[in-house]
């Protein structure tokens, strides 16, 4: 029954898929003039989707997983120019195959046109094969291993964040391409660094400016949001995904459009210590689906563990302000 389930939503999303080149040209000049142009642009969609498959199936487990990035990147590339060449030149626009142009002549609106639903589909596709490997790692992992993995993981942000993309796509945004910048950056550092036992101080700050970038975009001007980080970071070490958690959390429950909501985070390193103070009013926002609170309880128990008489957490809440305070002593 599941295995059939998953085949139908396969089908239904595939469809779907399918289907937007058809409607927002329908929409935009008529059914009466949909033609050949459609036609090409379906299948675009069509390789684009074959890619899905192949990307998810075969180049994210057999290079990316593996840190093969050359081969995974150099066949990316080539992915995306059979998917460019093959929508241009599987069906020609007028006159013969032969009457069309040279392959790299007026190629570039192709790339254009293409670049974004690629991408999409690229990020799906490693948001997915990531879930999957979570799946596995839940059988066989101890519950503290699975939690911190979990942790890491946070599906909910990411599919948020892929439809502020795809908003930012429709509206042909000049923050798109670094809005999929940084998203590509956090995905990388989850899969490559977030397993090693201390990653460079600099790296957990540059993850956390990007989480909170995209929530700025997320939310736009509706909520006000101050972050500010001051000090050296070089030559110190932190365990990964430590710092995170606390500012999830103000997203978490300190967020509301509907009323008055707003989110400080103040990073400080001075003298071999970290200070971190993350402020959010408490408003009658619904947490996202997922949120336990077990995310800043496995935090508080991995700091107990890795810094035990070197770390200071205090946590307030005051006329509506929830105040979290950490000071821990950098290696």
């Amino acid at each position: 029954m599941m295995r059939f389930l998953r085949f139908l939503l396969h089908v239904i999303s595939c469809t779907a898929f399918l289907a937007v080149p058809v409607f927002l040209t329908s929409e935009a000049k008529g059914l009466e003039k949909l033609g050949l142009p459609v036609i090409r642009d379906l299948i675009g969609a069509v390789l684009t989707l074959g890619y899905f498959y192949f990307n998810y199936y075969y180049l994210l487990p057999r290079f990316y997983l593996r840190r093969a990035y050359l081969p995974f990147v150099l066949l990316t590339i080539i992915c995306f120019f059979v998917v460019v060449l093959g929508s241009r030149y599987a069906v020609p626009i007028t006159g013969s195959w032969t009457d069309q142009p040279a392959p790299w002549n007026h190629l570039l609106p192709d790339i254009n046109h293409n670049l974004f639903r690629f991408l999409f589909v690229y990020l799906v596709s490693l948001i997915l094969r990531i879930r999957d490997q979570w799946k596995r790692a839940r059988e066989g992992k101890t519950a503290a291993e699975l939690a911190f993995l979990k942790a890491q993981i946070q599906p909910h942000f990411l599919y948020n964040t892929l439809n502020t993309i795809y908003a930012l796509v429709i509206e042909d945004s000049p923050h798109t391409a670094g809005a999929i910048t940084r998203l590509s950056g956090m995905m990388r550092y989850v899969t490559d660094e977030a397993s090693l036992d201390y990653v460079p101080l600099a790296n957990e700050l540059s993850y956390l400016e990007s989480y909170i970038t995209l929530q700025e975009l997320r939310f736009g001007t509706t909520v006000g949001i101050s972050s500010i980080v001051t000090g050296d970071p070089d030559g110190y070490r932190i365990p990964p995904m430590l710092l995170i958690p606390f500012i999830e959390n103000a997203f978490k429950h300190g967020i509301n459009p509907e009323e008055d909501s707003g989110i400080v985070v103040r990073i400080n390193i001075s003298n071999d210590i970290l200070r971190m103070n993350v402020r959010n009013r408490l408003v009658n926002a619904r947490p996202e689906r997922g949120s336990s609170g077990k995310g800043l309880a496995n935090t508080k128990a991995r700091l107990a563990l890795l810094y035990p008489g070197r770390y200071e957490l205090n946590t307030s809440h005051d006329e509506g302000v929830y105040a979290v305070l950490l000071s821990l002593t950098l290696v």
